[in-house]
C-alpha cells in the first residue's frame, strides 16, 4: 500500500507538472490567438444562401464573451451587461458555414455557453419549366428536368395557385394536365432551410388558340398583316367566308404563305373586296392550331364629291359598309364594330362599337368640309376619339386628335367637326376608348354659310332647372318646350316653344316643372352677316328630377310587387343615368323606394318572381338626394335575377333610396322582391355556390348561402380589379371524431372554401369569415382538444389549405399557411367573425393559436407548425422572443423556422424534432415596464393508430401521417401506443424514440435481433 501511495504521489507530481506546462502553453497561445474550451452538444442551424445567421447569448455582469468559428476568434471580447448580445452575419458562400461557439470568461474561469453548427443548405436549383405552348387537345404537360427531396414545388397560372408537388425523392416530374390558358410559373419552397427560402422560376406561356392576326394597313390592292407570336407559321388568306385548310394544306379558295416573320404583305388584291386571314402553327408533329379569323376590306377609290352620307341601310347585318374598316386591337372578337338594328336613329340600322377602331373611307378634301354624325351610349357612359391621318390607314398613322367625347345613355346627339384645316387625301377614324357606342347617319358635307351649333348636351338637371351646353361661335337661339313640341324657325318659336337667345356656349333654363320631360333645339342667327338662320339642331331631351319624398316605403322582409308598363315609372334621370352593377345604364323611368333598417347588419335583396327581364337594382343613402350620382348597383343583373343578392351593410336608423329599372330601354317589367337582414349562414356541404362580383363593385361584397345567410365578406379595395366570379361553399362537421391538425389541436367545425373562378387577385384581399357562436362554443368547451387553445373568437387563427375540401377526413389534415387575423369580434348576439388579409384564396380552417402563453408543454406532431402569442400591450410596445436551448435564454432572429420574433406572435414553421425541449418566452417592453411571459416547452409526440398494418415504419399507421416518410417516430419523439387499435405495432429494425408509453392493454412486439433505443433522460 505504501508503494502504491508513493507511486500515486509520483504520478500526481508528473501530471501536475505537465498540467502546469500545458497551462503555460495555452496562456501563451491565447496571447496570440485565443483558444477554446470544450463545449456541450452541438445545435444544428440550417441557413440558406442569401440569408443570414445569428448566434447569441444572454450575458452576465463582470463577464466577457468571445465568438469563435472553427476554433478561430470571430468576435469579442464583449463585456456582459446582463442583457442579450448576438453576432449576425450574412451567408453568401460555403465559407460562411461552420462550427460557431461562444465562450464566457468570468473570474478567470472560461466556460462554453453556445455550440452551434451553421449548415449551409443550398436553395433549389433554378430550372426551366418546359412543355407544349399550345393546348392542342385541351391539355398539356409542364415538366421539370430535376427536383430535390424535401422541396415543395407549387405551380401557378397568372399568379394563381393551380397545384403542388411535395417531393420526397429527387428526379424529373411533371404537372399534368394543364388545361388553362395563361403564363405558368413554379415556386420552390425549401422547407428544410427557412421560411424565406422561396425561388420562383418557369414562365411558360400556354395558348388555347393563337392570337388573332392584326390588319396593319390596306390600300386598294394590298394589305399588311401582323401578329405577336414568334416561330414558323403558315398564313392563309382568301375571300371572306372561305374555308381554311388544315395542317400545311390550303383550303378551297385559300392561298398559303410560309413565313418566319411576324409581318406579311399581301398583294394583288381587288379594290373594295373583303378577305379573311388565318395563321396556324404546329404544336406537335402533324397537329396544328389555327388562329381565329381576321377579316379586312381593301380600299375603295377616294371620295371626292360631297355631300357623302352613310346611314348603314344597305349593308348586311354583322358587317361594316363596303370601303369602311373595323381594325381590331384586342385579339378578341371579329365584331368590334358591326351593323345592328333596333336602336337606330333613322332608317333600319345603326353601327355598334365596343372596342378598336372604325375607319371611314379614304377621301380627298378641299378645305371646305365638315363631318356630322349622331351617337349615343349603350352603357352608362362611353368615351371615344375622332382622329385623322394624312398618310396611310395604319393605326399608327392616326396621330392627330379632332375630338374626345364622353357620351351618356340618352337619345342620339349630333356631333359636328370642322375639317377646313385639311386638304388632299385623308383617313378619319373613330377610336372607342371605353363603354359601348352606337353611331348613325354620318355625313361629310361642304360647310354651310350659317353652320349652326354643334356638340349640344344638357347637364346639371334638378327638379326645376337644367343647363344647356353647345359648341359654336356667334348668336344662338335656344328653344325648349314639353317633350314632342314642334320648334319654330328663324326667330319665331313653334307652338309650345319658349325662345331664349345667347352668345355664350351655355345657358341655364329655369322655372321648369318637377318630374317632367322636355325637348331643346338650337339654331344660329347669322343675319348680321346676311346669311339668315341655320336649320334647327337635332333635339336634345331631358327630364327634371322627382322629389325624393314620394318614394314608396319598404318594410323589412315584406314582399312588394313592382309592375310597370312602358313609360309609367316614377323617375327619369334624363340623360346621365346611374350605372347598375353590370356596368349598364338604367334607361328610361325608374321606380323609387325608401328603406330605413331598424338593425345594423348585412342585408340582401330577395327576388321571388320575375318577368324574366334584366332589371337593375340600385341604392344609396337618402341624405345624398335624388341626383343621378352615388348609386350602388346590387349584384350583377345581366340575367334573370331570381334569388338572393347581397346588398351590403346598412346602418340602423339611416334611410336608403332604392331604384328599379329594366336594363333595356323599355320600362316594362314585373318583379316581386323584399329586403331582408342576413343571419350567419353556412351548414353542411350540400351545395357549391357561384357569386359574380360586379365589375364596378364598391370593393366590398358578401357571400350568401341559399337561405340568405351571410358566410363571408370580401374587401378587395387593395386590389386593382374585381376578382370576377367567386366559387364558394362551407362545410360544418357534426359529431365526432373531430378534425384535428398535426399538433393535435382541433379545428373549428366550419370550413370556408372560397376560390376565384376567373380573375386572379392582384394584391391583397381582406376576408371576414362569419361564425355561428354555437359552433365556436363547441370548440371552446371540447375536452378532447389536448390543449386549452381557445377561450373566445379572439383566440382563433386562420390556416389556408391548398385544394378544396367538402368532405370529412379522420386523418389529421395537411399543413397549410398560417395567417394571423387582423381583427375578430362579435357580429351580433348569435355570431362572431374573424378577419384577415391574404393574396391567395382557398380552403380556410379556423383553429386555436392566439392565446397568451401559459406555463407548460406545447406538444406537436413532427412536420407541423405552431404559433406562440402573448397579449397585445398596445401601441409603442416592443416584443422580443427568446429561446433556451439548454444554455440560457437568447434572443431569436427571423431565421430558419422562426418569423415574427419582434411581434406578439412567434411562428415556428415546420420546426425539426431536434428542437425537443426548447423553451420559449417573450420579453415585452411598454412605457419602460418590462414583462416576461410564461415559458412554454416544445415537445413532439406521435400516437400509434395501426390503421394500415403492423409495420412500425409505415407513416400511415401513426396519427402524424400527412406526409409519408416524414412522420414516423424518431429519437426526439415521444411515442404513445394506444390500446384497442386495429393492428398492434411490430418492430423489425433497430429504431429509436425519446420515450415510450404503452396504454393499458396495448402491445408492442420487437422481432428477435432488433432493439428499440429510448434516448430520453430517465427512460
Amino acid at each position: 500500500m505504501k508503494f502504491m501511495k508513493n507511486s500515486f504521489q509520483h504520478h500526481l507530481i508528473i501530471y501536475n507538472s505537465r498540467l502546469l506546462l500545458c497551462i503555460l502553453v495555452l496562456l501563451f497561445a491565447f496571447s496570440v490567438s485565443k483558444a477554446q474550451v470544450s463545449c456541450g452538444p452541438v445545435f444544428i442551424q440550417n441557413v440558406c444562401i442569401t440569408n443570414s445567421a445569428s448566434i447569441g447569448t444572454s450575458t452576465e455582469l463582470s463577464a466577457s464573451y468571445f465568438w469563435f468559428k472553427d476554433g478561430k476568434p470571430k468576435r469579442g471580447p464583449i463585456a456582459g451587461d446582463g442583457g442579450a448580445v448576438s453576432f449576425s452575419f450574412p451567408i453568401t458562400s460555403i465559407e460562411d458555414a461552420g462550427n460557431y461557439t461562444i465562450e464566457q470568461t468570468k473570474n478567470g474561469i472560461v466556460t462554453c455557453v453556445q455550440n452551434i453548427q451553421v449548415v449551409l443548405v443550398p436553395l433549389p436549383e433554378i430550372q426551366v419549366l418546359t412543355g407544349a405552348s399550345l393546348l392542342c387537345n385541351g391539355e398539356t404537360t409542364l415538366s421539370l428536368s430535376n427536383s430535390e427531396a424535401g422541396v415543395i414545388y407549387v405551380l401557378y397560372c397568372n399568379n394563381s395557385f393551380v397545384t403542388y408537388e411535395s417531393r420526397t425523392i429527387g428526379g424529373a416530374f411533371s404537372f399534368t394536365p394543364v388545361s388553362q390558358e395563361g403564363v405558368y410559373s413554379v415556386r420552390a419552397y425549401k422547407i428544410s432551410c427557412n421560411s424565406n427560402a422561396i425561388i420562383e422560376f418557369g414562365n411558360v406561356t400556354v395558348y388555347q388558340n393563337l392570337p388573332r392576326p392584326v390588319i396593319n394597313s390596306t390600300t386598294t390592292t394590298s394589305a399588311i398583316i401582323n401578329w405577336t407570336a414568334t416561330g414558323s407559321y403558315i398564313l392563309e388568306y382568301g375571300p371572306k367566308g372561305f374555308f381554311p385548310g388544315f395542317d400545311a394544306t390550303a383550303g378551297i379558295g385559300g392561298t398559303i404563305i410560309n413565313t418566319n416573320s411576324a409581318s406579311v404583305t399581301l398583294s394583288g388584291l381587288v379594290s373594295g373586296n373583303s378577305y379573311d386571314v388565318y395563321f396556324r402553327q404546329s404544336c406537335s408533329p402533324g397537329v396544328y392550331v389555327s388562329s381565329p379569323v381576321r377579316t379586312f376590306t381593301t380600299d375603295c377609290s377616294a371620295i371626292t364629291s360631297f355631300p357623302y352620307s352613310q346611314g348603314f341601310e344597305t349593308t348586311p347585318i354583322l358587317g361594316v359598309p363596303i370601303c369602311w374598316k373595323s381594325n381590331y386591337t384586342d385579339f378578341d372578337s371579329d365584331l368590334d364594330y358591326f351593323m345592328s338594328t333596333g336602336f337606330q336613329r333613322s332608317g333600319s340600322n345603326y353601327i355598334y362599337g365596343q372596342r378598336g377602331w372604325l375607319i371611314l373611307p379614304r377621301m380627298t378634301l378641299t378645305g371646305n368640309q365638315r363631318l356630322r354624325f349622331f351617337t349615343n351610349s349603350s352603357t352608362s357612359t362611353a368615351i371615344y376619339n375622332v382622329k385623322i391621318s394624312t398618310g396611310t390607314n395604319a393605326i399608327s398613322s392616326f396621330t392627330t386628335n379632332l375630338l374626345t367625347d364622353t357620351i351618356f345613355q340618352v337619345g342620339y346627339r349630333e356631333k359636328n367637326i370642322n375639317l377646313s384645316a385639311y386638304t388632299g387625301s385623308v383617313y378619319i377614324a373613330i377610336q372607342e376608348v371605353s363603354g359601348a357606342i352606337r353611331f348613325d347617319d354620318f355625313t361629310i358635307e361642304n360647310i354651310p354659310a350659317c353652320p349652326g351649333p354643334s356638340y349640344i348636351k344638357t347637364t346639371s338637371v334638378t327638379t326645376s332647372t337644367a343647363q344647356v351646353n353647345w359648341t359654336g361661335t356667334g348668336s344662338f337661339i335656344i328653344e325648349y318646350g314639353l317633350a314632342g313640341f314642334t320648334p319654330g324657325t328663324t326667330n319665331t318659336p313653334g307652338v309650345g316653344g319658349t325662345i331664349v337667345t345667347s352668345t355664350a356656349n351655355t345657358l341655364t333654363l329655369t322655372g321648369l316643372s318637377t318630374n317632367t320631360n322636355y325637348d331643346v333645339y338650337l339654331r344660329q342667327n347669322c343675319t348680321a352677316s346676311s346669311n339668315g338662320y341655320s336649320t334647327n339642331s337635332s333635339k336634345v331631351g331631358f327630364s327634371t328630377f322627382l322629389n325624393c319624398a314620394t318614394a314608396t316605403v319598404l318594410s323589412t322582409c315584406v314582399n312588394i310587387t313592382a309592375s310597370v308598363i312602358s313609360g309609367t315609372g316614377q323617375y327619369d334621370f334624363s340623360g346621365t343615368y346611374p350605372v347598375n352593377s353590370n356596368g349598364k345604364s338604367t334607361l328610361g323611368k325608374e321606380l323609387l323606394y325608401q328603406f330605413t333598417p331598424a338593425t345594423t347588419g348585412v342585408y340582401y335583396l330577395d327576388v321571388s318572381t320575375s318577368g324574366l327581364q334584366f332589371v337593375s337594382y340600385l341604392y344609396k343613402p337618402a341624405a345624398s338626394g335624388c341626383s343621378n350620382t352615388g348609386w350602388i348597383g346590387i349584384n350583377s343583373i345581366n340575367r334573370d335575377n331570381m334569388g338572393k343578392h347581397p346588398i351590403g351593410v346598412l346602418q340602423a336608423g339611416t334611410t336608403y333610396l332604392f331604384i328599379l329599372d329594366n336594363e333595356n330601354s323599355s320600362d316594362n317589367f314585373n318583379q316581386t322582391f323584399k329586403i331582408c337582414l342576413s343571419s350567419v349562414g353556412g351548414g353542411a356541404c350540400t351545395k357549391i355556390f357561384s357569386r359574380p362580383i360586379p365589375p364596378n363593385s364598391p370593393k366590398k361584397e358578401y357571400l350568401l348561402d341559399d337561405s340568405g345567410g351571410v358566410i363571408a365578406e370580401l374587401d378587395f379595395s387593395a386590389s386593382s380589379t374585381a376578382p370576377g366570379d367567386i366559387i364558394y361553399t362551407t362545410y360544418v362537421n357534426i359529431g365526432s371524431p373531430v378534425l384535428k391538425d398535426k399538433d393535435k389541436k382541433e379545428y373549428l367545425k366550419h370550413t370556408f372554401n372560397i376560390i376565384p373562378a376567373n380573375n386572379a387577385i392582384s394584391g391583397s384581399m381582406g376576408i371576414r369569415l362569419y361564425i355561428n357562436n354555437l359552433i365556436l362554443q363547441d370548440l371552446i368547451n371540447d375536452p378532447d382538444d389536448g390543449i386549452a387553445d381557445v377561450n373566445s373568437v379572439a383566440d382563433l387563427g386562420v390556416t389556408l389549405m391548398s385544394g378544396q375540401f367538402c368532405s370529412f377526413s379522420f386523418n389529421p389534415i395537411t399543413p397549410g399557411v398560417y395567417i394571423l387575423p387582423s381583427s375578430s369580434g362579435a357580429y351580433n348576439g348569435t355570431s362572431s367573425f374573424v378577419q384577415f388579409s391574404t393574396s391567395t384564396m382557398g380552403a380556410f380552417y379556423l383553429n386555436g393559436g392566439g392565446l397568451p402563453l401559459t406555463p407548460g408543454d406545447n406538444v406537436l406532431c413532427q412536420g407541423s407548425s405552431v404559433v406562440f402569442s402573448v397579449p397585445d400591450k398596445g401601441v409603442g410596445t416592443t416584443y422580443q422572443w427568446q429561446v433556451d436551448q439548454g444554455f440560457g435564454f437568447t434572443d431569436l432572429s427571423n431565421l430558419g423556422v422562426y418569423s415574427g420574433v419582434t411581434t406578439k406572435s412567434l411562428l415556428l414553421l415546420l420546426p425539426p424534432t431536434s428542437y425537443y425541449g426548447f423553451k420559449y418566452r417573450c420579453i415585452s417592453v411598454q412605457g419602460g415596464n418590462t414583462t416576461i411571459s410564461p415559458i412554454t416547452t416544445l415537445k413532439f409526440s406521435i400516437t400509434w393508430t395501426g390503421a394500415f398494418d403492423s409495420n412500425w415504419e409505415d407513416p400511415k399507421n401513426w396519427d402524424c401521417s400527412a406526409y409519408p416518410n416524414y412522420h414516423t417516430p424518431d429519437a426526439n419523439t415521444d411515442v404513445i401506443i394506444a390500446s384497442g387499435t386495429l393492428n398492434d405495432p411490430v418492430i423489425s429494425n433497430n429504431l429509436s424514440c425519446r420515450s415510450l408509453t404503452l396504454k393499458t392493454g396495448a402491445t408492442l412486439t420487437i422481432d428477435p435481433g432488433y432493439k428499440l433505443t429510448i434516448t430520453g433522460k430517465g427512460n
